[in-house]
């Protein structure tokens, strides 16, 4: 099941397996060893008993999730799922979200090679169709909003015709608002984290959708994209951020709130570095940055591929060019050095000013005035 079958169905190559094991707890167990010893792991995979799930990256870069079979109820919309054990494929075939990845091909006798299809998920892959299983899928689930356009940006598929009836109540329901920040976080880093050739269109899908997350600009351009061809989803998300954060980007809001949206490096992200990296895009382009900062590598990367020239300057020893002892010796009043030096900074990303020399000029002229 998975991406792997998915991808299967459409020729497409993937590593994302997911693999569901009936039977007892011993058969489950044969299968994680089993699977382990054919993907040996990265790392000690992580097993989820409350979600009766294991899942851990192979050396070879395959993604492997193993699962008994389960069902999903939902107490409220937006809320996660109680999820309870099943006894079958078929009713864990019944809670995915979307008929194409409702698909599980046999690899053990006496089903291996056999297709499950139960809601005709090939049929839909043929007709490059996305469907939802039932009509309450996105009030159950609403980032399976999120993740129906990256479908359809990234395969290029459309909606059936009933499930754009659903996705359009439940986006007039609002029904994005009812579930918290880190999970439609995570949904946006999977946009980010989309193939060079896709990530772009997923992005400008959500904009287009109304789903722009407070920053996103009304479209990725195609020399943006270029630019980040090979960037991770983080070095992307800061590079767009920071052009949004530059004026190049005028934003849209996700809840058409009056208020300018919340800065990013205020809500949580999976890791201190990301959240310090997107602080100091704040500060870098808001005019705040401190000349002593050492700047995130995450940051610098982005800078690199969309501004290669405050990339330089943020990793320079004096990022002005001159430091306070150069315009002690100039003469400058002590009290005017750190706001010099700061003007200096940014009339160096500017281009207006290239080199040491040319800021010397700039002080001396200053003081000549």
């Amino acid at each position: 099941m998975g991406g792997w079958v998915r991808d299967r169905m459409l020729g497409r190559v993937s590593k994302d397996f997911d693999f569901v094991v009936e039977g007892g707890d011993q058969d489950y167990r044969k299968a994680r060893a089993y699977l382990i010893g054919l993907y040996p792991p990265v790392k000690e995979p992580e097993d989820f008993p409350q979600f009766r799930t294991c899942r851990w990256t192979a050396r070879d870069g395959s993604r492997l999730d193993l699962a008994r079979p389960r069902t999903e109820t939902y107490r409220a919309p937006g809320a996660l799922p109680v999820v309870s054990p099943a006894a079958t494929v078929l009713e864990d075939l019944g809670r995915r979200d979307f008929s194409i990845n409702a698909v599980a091909l046999g690899v053990s006798k006496p089903v291996k090679n056999s297709w499950i299809d139960p809601f005709a998920g090939r049929r839909d892959a043929a007709g490059q169709l996305i469907r939802v299983l039932h009509e309450r899928s996105f009030e159950d689930d609403p980032t399976r909003m999120l993740r129906a356009l990256r479908y359809r940006a990234r395969l290029g598929f459309h909606f059936h015709p009933e499930t754009s009836r659903l996705f359009r109540q439940a986006q007039d329901g609002r029904r994005l608002e009812t579930i918290t920040w880190p999970r439609k976080r995570d949904e946006l880093l999977k946009a980010f984290a989309e193939d060079a050739r896709s990530w772009g269109p997923v992005l400008n899908l959500f904009v287009q959708e109304g789903f722009d997350f407070g920053f996103l600009p009304r479209r990725i351009s195609p020399g943006l994209a270029a630019k980040l061809k090979t960037a991770g989803a983080q070095e992307r998300l800061i590079a767009v951020y920071g052009e949004f954060l530059a004026g190049d980007s005028p934003a849209l809001n996700l809840y058409h709130q009056e208020e300018p949206p919340m800065p990013l490096s205020s809500l949580s992200w999976p890791d201190h570095g990301l959240t310090l990296a997107l602080k100091q895009a704040e500060d870098l382009f808001g005019r705040r940055w401190r000349l002593s900062n050492k700047a995130h590598p995450l940051l610098t990367s982005a800078l690199r591929l969309t501004r290669p020239h405050w990339a330089k300057a943020v990793a320079r020893d004096c990022p002005a060019y001159l430091n306070g002892r150069d315009l002690a010796a100039a003469g400058v009043d002590p009290a005017e050095r750190n706001a010099l030096l700061s003007k200096l900074f940014y009339l160096s990303l500017s281009g207006k000013i290239k080199s040491r020399t040319q800021a010397m000029r700039w002080i001396f002229s200053r003081s000549e005035a």
